[in-house]
C-alpha cells in the first residue's frame, strides 16, 4: 500500500503542471466552440422538430377528412373541429418557420461550401408550399362540402382523385423542405467538427511536450516503484504452479505403498436412483443452496441430490487415510464445504473477496486465489489436472462468483474449464449453483456446458 501511495502521488505531482495548463487552454477554446456551436444548432434543431411535427399534421387532417365523409351527423362535428386543428397547428409551423436568412452564421459556411444557392433554393420551395397548401384547401372544402349534404359517394370520388392529387403534390414539396433542413444539419455538424478540430489543436500542441514528459515520467516510476500487470500475473501463476506441485508432492509421499486411488468411481447408485440420471461426462452441475452434512439416525430432512454426490466424494477423499486424495475443493473460508473438506484431507483453494494479491497462502497454508483473478482461477484448475488427470474438483459456488463479478464473467470462466476439464474424461468437475437465486436463462445456459445437471 505504502508503494502504491508514492506511486499515485508522484504521478500527480508530475501531472500537475501540464494538466493544470491543458485545462486552462482547453477551457478558453471550448467556451469560444460552445457559442458557436450553440448558434449554429439552435435554429436548425428547432426547424427539424416543427417540420416533423407540421407533417404530422397533414397526414392527421386527411386521415379525418376520410373519417369525415363516413361518419354520421353527430360525428361529423367533431371531425370537422379536429380537421380544423390540423389547420391551425400545420399553419403555424410554416409562420413559425425560420428562414436561413435568420441565421447569418449560416450564410458564410454554405458559401465557403460552394452551397449558397441552397437560399434561393429554400425561398422557392417555401413559395411553392404556400401555393400547394392553397390548392389542396380548396379542394380539401369542396369534399368536406359535399360530405356535409350528405353526398358520401361524390366526396369519396373527389377526395380520392382531385384533393389526392393536389395532397400528393403539397406532402412532396414539403417533404423537400424537410430534406433541405436535414442537409443543413449534417452540414452543419460537420463544420462543427472542423471547429472542434480547430480548437483543440492548439491546445494539443501547446501541451503535447508537457504531457508527453509526464508520461514518460510516469512510466518510469510505475516501473521502479511497482511491478507490471503482466509481471505480477507471471509472479502470480508460478506461486501457484510451486504450490500445486508441493501439494502433490506431499500426497505421494504420505501415502501408503501398493495402494492407488479407484479413479473411475461413479455416482453413488441412491444419486443415480434419486435423480434418475448417469453422469455422462466429467462436469457436472449441482443445484445446492448450503451443503449441510448428513445427520445420522433420526433425521427426517430430505437429503438432495447435490449433498449425495458431495458425501460421496468427500467420503471418498476421507475413506483411508494417509493415501493421496483426488479431491480439490475451490471455496471460502465462510462456506460450509470448508471445514468438511479440510477434515476429509481434501485439497483446499480458497477464494478471497478481500486479498489485495492475486495469488497469496493463507495461514493454513491454503492458496487463496483473489475472486476477481477469474484467468489465475482457471489456471489453478488446469494446473491441478496436470498434475493429477484424475482430480475430483468442486467449485463452491457458482451463485456467489455471478452476484460478484457477473454472469458473462462467469459464464466464460466456466465455458473455459468445461473445455479444459474435457480434455481429462477420469476427472469430475462439480459446479455448485443456486438454481433459485438466478433467471432460468442463465442456469440454462451454465447446464449447456455441463454434461450432467442434477437439479
Amino acid at each position: 500500500m505504502q508503494t502504491r501511495a508514492v506511486l499515485v502521488l508522484s504521478f500527480i505531482i508530475i501531472t500537475l503542471v501540464p494538466v493544470s495548463l491543458l485545462s486552462a487552454i482547453s477551457f478558453i477554446s471550448l467556451s469560444k466552440m460552445q457559442e458557436s456551436i450553440s448558434n449554429i444548432y439552435q435554429g436548425t434543431v428547432t426547424i427539424i422538430v416543427n417540420l416533423s411535427g407540421g407533417s404530422e399534421e397533414l397526414l392527421k387532417m386527411r386521415l379525418n377528412i376520410g373519417r369525415h365523409i363516413i361518419a354520421g351527423d353527430e360525428q361529423k362535428q367533431e371531425l370537422a373541429e379536429n380537421i380544423r386543428q390540423n389547420e391551425v397547428k400545420f399553419l403555424q409551423t410554416l409562420v413559425n418557420y425560420k428562414e436561413i436568412d435568420d441565421f447569418p452564421m449560416q450564410v458564410p459556411i454554405l458559401n465557403s461550401r460552394g452551397m449558397g444557392n441552397l437560399v434561393s433554393y429554400e425561398d422557392s420551395l417555401l413559395s411553392q408550399v404556400n401555393e400547394d397548401w392553397s390548392a389542396y384547401q380548396r379542394e380539401r372544402n369542396i369534399v368536406l362540402a359535399l360530405s356535409n349534404e350528405g353526398r358520401q359517394e361524390e366526396a369519396t370520388l373527389y377526395a380520392n382523385s382531385v384533393a389526392a392529387e393536389k395532397f400528393e403534390k403539397l406532402i412532396t414539396t414539403y417533404g423537400e423542405i424537410v430534406e433541405l433542413n436535414n442537409n443543413l444539419a449534417r452540414i452543419m455538424y460537420e463544420e462543427s467538427q472542423s471547429v472542434s478540430t480547430q480548437a483543440f489543436t492548439y491546445s494539443i500542441i501547446s501541451s503535447v511536450s508537457s504531457v508527453i514528459f509526464a508520461s514518460v515520467a510516469a512510466l518510469y516510476l510505475s516501473g521502479r516503484l511497482a511491478p507490471s500487470v503482466d509481471k505480477i500475473q507471471q509472479e502470480a501463476r508460478k506461486k501457484m504452479e510451486r504450490f500445486i506441485a508441493e501439494s502433490r508432492v506431499m500426497q505421494k509421499i504420505t501415502a501408503k505403498p501398493g495402494k492407488e486411488s479407484d479413479t473411475r468411481e461413479t455416482a453413488p447408485e441412491e444419486v443415480v436412483e434419486e435423480a434418475e440420471l448417469k453422469e455422462k461426462g466429467p462436469i457436472i452441475l449441482l443445484h445446492s443452496t448450503g451443503y449441510k452434512e448428513a445427520k445420522s439416525g433420526g433425521d427426517d430432512e430430505p437429503r438432495t441430490v447435490a449433498n449425495s454426490f458431495l458425501d460421496y466424494y468427500f467420503a471418498k477423499a476421507s475413506e483411508a487415510p494417509g493415501t493421496k486424495s483426488n479431491l480439490v475443493v475451490i471455496t471460502k473460508k465462510s462456506s460450509n464445504l470448508y471445514s468438511k473438506a479440510r477434515s476429509s484431507g481434501a485439497a483446499v483453494y480458497l477464494l478471497s473477496s478481500s486479498s489485495q494479491e492475486p495469488i497469496s497462502t493463507s495461514e493454513d497454508g491454503f492458496l487463496v486465489v483473489s475472486i476477481n483473478q477469474t484467468s489465475l482461477i482457471l489456471e489453478a484448475v488446469k494446473r491441478t489436472l496436470q498434475e493429477n488427470p484424475e482430480s475430483v474438483i468442486m467449485l463452491d459456488n457458482a451463485t456467489e462468483l455471478i452476484h460478484k463479478l457477473g454472469f458473462e464473467k462467469v459464464f466464460s470462466l466456466l465455458q473455459s474449464i468445461s473445455d479444459a476439464v474435457s480434455s481429462y474424461p477420469r476427472s469430475k468437475f462439480l459446479i455448485l449453483i443456486n438454481q433459485g437465486a438466478h433467471p432460468q436463462n442463465e442456469v440454462e445456459a451454465i447446464a449447456t456446458i455441463s454434461n450432467t445437471f442434477a437439479r
